[in-house]
């Protein structure tokens, strides 16, 4: 069975960093869960900070190297890896963290 709410914005973070998930399926997979399938008052105060932190940066991907150019805001995949990265040593202690 898949993981499902909190669980899953985990599950998600490392399937990407293992290489299971590319940098667009990983942003909309995360953005889909942490908008739609989480309870965030189950979320601790150190998940909530860093998941909402990560959620900013992940809903403006763009794979397009114009948008990172011309327009404010939005992100590389390499932005994306790096808050990714962030994101897992912020988390590091709390129970879903799989090293």
């Amino acid at each position: 069975m898949l993981p499902s709410g909190i669980e899953k914005l985990y599950w998600l973070i490392r399937l990407y960093v293992s290489g299971h998930h590319d940098v667009g399926t990983f942003c909309r997979e995360f953005e889909q869960t942490y908008n739609f399938e989480i309870d965030s008052s189950k979320l601790s105060a150190r998940e909530r900070s860093v998941f909402a932190e990560l959620f900013e940066k992940v809903t403006r991907y763009s794979p397009f190297r114009r948008d990172i150019d011309e327009y404010g805001g939005y992100r590389s995949a390499g932005q994306i890896r790096e808050a990714v990265a962030a994101a897992r040593s912020a988390l590091d202690g709390e129970p879903g963290v799989a090293k």
